[in-house]
């Protein structure tokens, strides 16, 4: 596939049905009807240049890349006393979270993208907002707080992304 069919921004929010282990899942969710709104308002249609999936697993990643040039990743992390809804990271710090996907998948997060890195699939912009989750219990609901720090970032990453469009 050429290269310009690819978008510009992959948005992947990685998550599973359990409690808080949505979190990626929600604000990739929020954050697509969020711009596609934004953007039509403003443009007469969504753009391509942007895309938001949601991941399963870290490893599902892999099939996605190359192509972006920045991918943006959102996974819920433990809180560990992190008193701050979420936090962004970049470069080798992204290694450094706990994410929830390290806990339920054969491959974590970190294992993941260094794979990708070793077989030059990452794009040159790379973050991952990890968003504070505390109630991970098997097919249980979201808790409300967690459901609102999803949206609080989805309108954030919403101004930024819609900004550089």
């Amino acid at each position: 596939m050429n290269a310009s069919c690819y978008p510009r921004v992959l948005i992947v929010g990685i998550g599973s049905p359990h409690g808080d282990d949505q979190l990626g899942w929600i604000v990739v969710d929020e954050l697509g009807v969020r711009l596609r709104e934004r953007l039509t308002q403003r443009w007469g249609a969504p753009t391509p240049w942007w895309e938001a999936r949601r991941a399963a697993a870290p490893v599902d990643l892999l099939d996605w890349l190359p192509g972006p040039s920045q991918l943006i990743l959102v996974d819920a992390c433990e809180s560990a006393g992190q008193a701050e809804p979420w936090r962004r990271l970049a470069g080798a710090d992204i290694a450094s979270v706990p994410t929830r996907a390290a806990a339920g998948h054969l491959l974590g997060l970190p294992t993941v993208l260094d794979l990708a890195r070793n077989l030059q699939r990452l794009p040159d912009r790379m973050e991952l907002w990890a968003i504070r989750g505390e109630s991970f219990g098997p097919g249980s609901s979201p808790s409300e707080q967690a459901v609102a720090r999803g949206r609080q970032l989805a309108s954030l990453l919403e101004h930024d992304l819609a900004t550089e469009g």
